[in-house]
């Protein structure tokens, strides 16, 4: 009898760990800022607000904290946040002031570029983002990266976008048919993310429960 609770107690640490094992991602995504908000408390925002134009200039370069130049002086981006226009040399964007928005918003300055934010002092845990569109179309295909690489594509139109994930983000690429435009860039770590083991713990458990059958095994021997 003890032999038997003994394997079904394995089976069991067996079964748990089977069901406690995360998929690649976990994300949460939300399509309403006020109820993104409410889940995440406490995020930081980058609404470009700051910049140092009336109307539209182009600036070059990654845009961070750090940055000097016509539209943006240092400390006017948030921390942990550099934006950059990938695909055409060089990396440009308009910051416009009323032009595609009633606010400033920053706007990639090639068609064919797209834009990437790294979250380059430590990742985020949530983010959102406000979307525009122009002429040309407001469809955006989303790439989430974390430390191992891509972690999820998403297909959304123009507006808001955000998730919650569980995993550490480093950045995210904002892909629309021509001209990317955004606002209200918002990140930090996540309101109340689950609390998943590190891939080590898995191997300790799944250890635990070979040794129970071993030990069941051992006793039926003796």
């Amino acid at each position: 009898m003890k032999i038997g609770k003994a394997v079904a107690s394995a089976v069991a640490a067996c079964a748990a760990i089977s069901f406690a094992m995360p998929s690649q991602a976990q994300f949460v995504y939300y399509s309403n800022r006020a109820t993104f908000t409410a889940a995440n408390p406490g995020l930081t925002i980058d609404d470009f607000e700051a910049a140092n134009t009336a109307g539209t200039v182009v600036v070059s370069g990654p845009q961070d904290r750090f940055t000097n130049n016509t539209a943006f002086k240092p400390g006017d981006i948030i921390p942990n946040l550099r934006i950059t226009a990938v695909g055409t040399d060089p990396d440009q964007f308009y910051v416009n002031n009323g032009v595609y928005a009633p606010t400033k918003v920053l706007t990639t300055n090639y068609g064919a570029d797209f834009a990437r934010l790294d979250f380059f002092e430590g990742g985020t845990g949530a983010f959102g983002v406000d979307l525009g569109s122009n002429s040309t179309g407001g469809n955006y295909s989303i790439r989430i990266f974390g430390t191992g690489g891509l972690l999820d594509t998403r297909s959304v139109t123009s507006g808001f976008f955000g998730f919650s994930s569980v995993q550490n983000i480093l950045k995210l690429e904002l892909d629309a048919p021509t001209f990317e435009t955004f606002d209200n860039v918002t990140i930090g770590v996540a309101g109340a993310p689950l609390v998943v083991p590190e891939p080590g713990a898995y191997a300790t458990l799944a250890g635990i429960g070979i040794a129970g059958f071993g030990l069941a095994r051992r006793r039926r021997k003796a």
